[in-house]
């Protein structure tokens, strides 16, 4: 949904809010913004929850360049070696079982970029 109406999220990975019934932490509180303003824009977490269980988030907006744009990788999608990325990408039960949700992500995620990046130019 935030790609298909052009914003950025600002989320940096920290956690915002804890599960007492487990005793654990998670990101759950997003903050959005528009392409123009992401430069410009900095998000915190503050290490008090003030007697919630979601810890306060901070957004700061300045004049000054904060962030540099980083453009996404771009691949040509009609030149490239499916057979050679479905080789590439394999990606496996053991990979994803027993790892905690934020490790397995990154570990097919990392598996996806490896294989686009040898197979499509």
């Amino acid at each position: 949904m935030i790609e298909d109406h052009c914003l950025c999220l600002l989320n940096n990975g920290q956690n915002t809010y804890f599960h007492e019934p487990t005793r654990t932490f998670h990101a759950l509180d997003l903050a959005i913004c528009s392409p123009s303003l992401l430069p410009f824009s900095t998000f915190h977490v503050g290490s008090y929850p003030y007697n919630s269980d979601h810890f306060p988030t901070f957004l700061s907006i300045t004049r000054e360049r904060l962030n540099p744009m980083k453009t996404p990788s771009r691949f040509i999608l009609s030149r490239a070696d499916w057979e050679l990325f479905s080789s590439c990408a394999k990606i496996t039960e053991e990979m994803v079982k027993d790892a905690p949700i934020d490790d397995a992500v990154k570990a097919v995620t990392d598996v996806i970029i490896q294989a686009a990046t040898v197979s499509i130019p």
